[in-house]
């Protein structure tokens, strides 16, 4: 930069000295400008530092990432297949960054209220607000039917959710989702002293808690905590199929995939556990027919005998003798009026205890 302004400086002394008669300097002085013209613009990009440094030339914008498609879903019922197709590529957009946010406007709330809900997937999932189930599968309004509790058990209620996903939205996939760093499963690994109605939920996870430890007992907490919450999805699983008969049918049947997932709170991703391992033997077992037992018929009651009515003295029956010497005993203030009633006044109580006591006055 110095420089072209010491070459404009030139040319200016130049043009303003030269003289002006017969064109000729006029002439040389463009020669001169059109010759240092040249130079000063090659050297107009150097940079201010020295004579010896370059600059790199311009490189190419590096090619555009391509964009992961979104899988829309195609008119009338979707396969299993396809829905678990949609689960994997939404989860992938969104640990990646490249999630696309989609059925989220307005449009789609109104289409929706209008037309009613389509899920194509049920996921049973926790309540930590770290597992964002619509957003961490980059799905939007309408999509999933999303059941959350806390350590992602199923008791009756969320088994019930399920089977109106399964049942009566017709989701053809169900997804037991868990998460790492649990926090139900981890006060069922150390044993927590929980209050309140914890304790009942706490309670089903402690079996998956044992079969983690029974996997490798000497493991250390860390490894059993992972362990206890891959065990959890599975027993979860396993209570759907052996508490839910329409779940169960649908799964044998073939309508229902029922998979399992743990999801990662790192890195976003979620771990793909597939079908449970002994899928097959739980719905042998569980499809078995236990005919309760038949209730032992009561045995009839006896009849009560007709009292007899021996005349005794005065001719009055037994009943009205001992109602009269009833009447005869001295009354207890402290006895309950059997005949009275509690409509406030006090005749429920024994003679004596309906009267306030008398204040003492003092001296």
């Amino acid at each position: 930069m110095k420089r072209f302004l010491a070459i404009a400086t030139m040319l200016f002394w130049l043009c303003a000295c030269a003289p002006t008669v017969g064109g000729q300097d006029a002439k040389s002085a463009s020669s001169v400008a059109a010759a240092t013209a040249e130079p000063a613009a090659a050297n107009a990009t150097e940079p201010e530092g020295g004579e010896g440094e370059t600059v790199a030339e311009a490189s190419e914008p590096p090619a555009a990432k391509p964009e992961p498609a979104v899988l829309e879903l195609p008119p009338g019922p979707i396969a299993a297949d396809d829905a678990l197709r949609l689960l994997k590529a939404g989860n992938e957009r969104y640990a990646s960054g490249d999630a696309k946010r989609a059925h989220q406007g307005a449009d789609r709330r109104a289409d929706t209220a209008k037309n009613g809900q389509h899920p194509f997937a049920t996921v049973l999932g926790c309540s930590d607000s770290r597992v964002p189930v619509e957003m961490l599968f980059d799905q939007g309004v309408g999509d999933l039917f999303v059941v959350r509790t806390a350590g992602n058990v199923a008791g009756p209620d969320e088994l019930a959710t399920i089977e109106y996903g399964v049942g009566h939205l017709g989701t053809p996939v169900v997804l037991v989702l868990g998460h790492t760093g649990c926090g139900a499963v981890t006060a069922a690994v150390e044993n927590a002293h929980v209050h309140g109605n914890l304790p009942a939920l706490i309670n089903q996870i402690r079996p998956a808690v044992a079969k983690a430890k029974a996997w490798t007992p000497t493991a250390g907490s860390g490894d059993i905590l992972s362990k206890a919450i891959k065990a959890n999805v599975w027993l979860v699983m396993e209570n759907i199929i052996r508490k839910s008969s329409e779940v169960r049918d649908a799964v044998k049947d073939g309508r229902v995939l029922l998979i399992g997932g743990i999801y990662n709170l790192t890195t976003g991703k979620v771990e793909w556990l597939g079908q449970h391992p002994e899928q097959g033997r739980i719905l042998a077992s569980a499809s078995v027919v236990h005919k309760p037992k038949p209730k032992p018929k009561p045995k009839p009651k006896p009849k009560p005998k007709a009292a007899k009515v021996e005349a005794k003295a005065g001719g009055k029956p037994p009943e009205a003798v001992k109602n009269a010497k009833q009447a005869q005993a001295p009354a207890n203030p402290d006895a309950v009026n059997p005949g009275g009633h509690s409509e406030g006044d006090g005749s429920l109580l024994g003679p004596g205890l309906d009267v306030a006591p008398a204040k003492k006055k003092h001296k």
